[in-house]
């Protein structure tokens, strides 16, 4: 008999995963089963907080059959490997941005997700913010023209060093 609630698992105990893990425990029939980090304190610090249970490695984690889904809250350049460790375990996917840090990782991504039938998805925050959807309002009603090429510069605080991943 399939499980009613869904268990979701979280890589990485960085200020990000706060945010996901609040956001789990508001969904009904979402539960937030389990976290891991290569860090033990920072794992056993947001278990205590969230009462979840841990896990000393992803490929524990991986193997547990009550984690359906499971968010990606790591540095940036782990989060190809580790999507597809994730999709290749049979779990779904969700990511923070940026998807991957090269298009092959990231075309490596969807097709793990797609040979295993697990849906995959990448945080975007903003994607419904006023200013973003009157900027989709005005390419899409050819208000700019005909766009050849664009660049965008948006502020945002970011920690040094979550770049990619030096042993990777």
């Amino acid at each position: 008999m399939k499980r009613k609630v869904l268990g979701f698992g979280i890589i990485g105990c960085g200020t990000i995963s706060n945010w996901h893990a609040n956001a789990v425990l508001r969904v009904k029939g979402i539960q937030l089963t389990g976290v891991t980090d290569v860090n033990k304190e920072a794992r056993e610090e947001f278990s205590k907080k969230f009462g979840t249970r841990v896990y000393v490695s992803v490929e524990d984690m991986m193997t547990d059959e009550n984690i359906d889904d499971v968010c990606i809250c790591t540095q940036s350049g782990l989060h190809a490997p580790l999507a597809i460790m994730t999709a290749n375990a049979g779990k779904h996917v969700i990511t923070e941005k940026p998807m991957a840090i090269s298009l092959e990782e990231a075309d490596s991504m969807i097709n793990a997700s797609k040979k295993n039938n697990v849906k995959m998805a990448v945080i975007s925050q903003l994607r419904f913010s006023d200013a973003v959807l009157r900027l989709k309002d005005a390419v899409s009603g050819s208000l700019l023209g005909r766009l050849v090429t664009s660049d965008v510069y948006m502020k945002y605080y970011r920690l040094q060093g979550l770049g990619h991943h030096p042993d990777m």
